[in-house]
């Protein structure tokens, strides 16, 4: 809209401050011609907002999910779900709970077989049959897609296996290097693997997220075959808080791998 008299026309224009979509300017039509903003802060200039990710990854087990729902609920945010055949298959209600839930929905592969081992021969026509068999029982259980975004189970993968899910139209989200709440007590003593509490691994993820302006956490929502003493899942609103706090947006992974 354009608001104009025989000395002065007023419009809307664009501005580079991320704040507001747009800014008032004022046009002098007589004189030494002049085009000022209404008002000096709607066009200061601002860095784009900091955004990370949440993602919960459901393997075959549903323990978190009803404290994961409530605490997005309550800050109003939405994550991003990776779901296993698994999951789907022994969770067919809480699978559609999540579908209607808002957040976004996507592919863990259709069982939590490790894909890159020397025991097991990955070819491309094995991903792609993966990935469209979890497609299918996805919508199957709530009549929706999944989006085409994708990760290994467990975080394993190779250039071979990400190639192949490209191909398939899929693109891989990897959040290996926090894959930390995975790790039991027992993994610890067998494998010399980093056990930590869920207060150290948000402290960790913070200071990933302050020196890389943003990035991608990754949560599981239950863990079986073995044992912790808590859960991230159990400190969410924590986790979420201290995200918050550091002046970071919570989006879907999508709007951040974008």
């Amino acid at each position: 809209n354009v608001m104009r008299n025989e000395n002065y026309r007023v419009f809307c224009g664009e501005t580079p401050n991320s704040r507001y979509e747009n800014a008032l300017y004022v046009r002098s039509l007589k004189g030494k011609p002049v085009t000022k903003p209404l008002l000096a802060e709607t066009i200061r200039k601002t860095e784009p907002p900091k955004t990370a990710a949440l993602i919960f990854d459901a393997y075959d087990n549903a323990d978190g999910l009803a404290k994961i729902l409530y605490e997005l609920n309550q800050y109003n945010i939405k994550g991003t779900f990776f779901l296993n055949g698994e999951f789907i298959r022994r969770y067919p209600n809480e699978t559609k709970l999540i579908s209607i839930s808002g957040n976004e929905c996507a592919s863990l592969f259709f069982s939590t077989a490790k894909l890159v081992s020397k025991d097991f021969i990955m070819d491309e026509d094995f991903i792609r049959r993966g990935l469209a068999r979890n497609e299918d029982e996805f919508f199957a259980v709530t009549g929706k897609e999944l989006s085409l975004l994708w990760h290994a189970p467990y975080y394993f993968k190779s250039e071979r296996l990400v190639t192949a899910g490209k191909d398939a139209g899929y693109s891989y989200v990897d959040a290996s290097k926090h894959s930390y709440d995975t790790v039991t007590l027992e993994d610890a003593v067998s494998s010399s693997s980093n056990y930590y509490t869920p207060a150290e691994l948000i402290n960790i993820y913070m200071s990933s997220l302050i020196k890389n302006k943003g990035g991608i956490i990754p949560v599981t929502v239950g863990i079986a075959g073995g044992s912790r003493k808590s859960y991230v899942y159990d400190s969410l609103d924590l986790l979420i808080s201290a995200i918050l706090d550091e002046g970071f947006q919570i989006v879907p992974v999508r709007m951040l791998i974008q």
